[in-house]
């Protein structure tokens, strides 16, 4: 997702958020992917970066 949103890998810290919020969210994981999608998707880094 990292990739389509902002054109690069995420940073270890990135990861290690997402991950830790698919992790937290086990039972609903399209969910917690869906969430990650729309917090990269409002960042400045997107918005400035397309």
């Amino acid at each position: 997702m990292f990739l389509w949103a902002f054109g690069r890998k995420p940073s270890p810290d990135d990861l290690k958020a997402a991950l830790d919020h698919v992790h937290k969210n086990e039972k609903t994981k399209k969910v917690a992917f869906e969430n990650i999608l729309w917090a990269l998707l409002n960042t400045k880094e997107f918005v400035f970066n397309q």
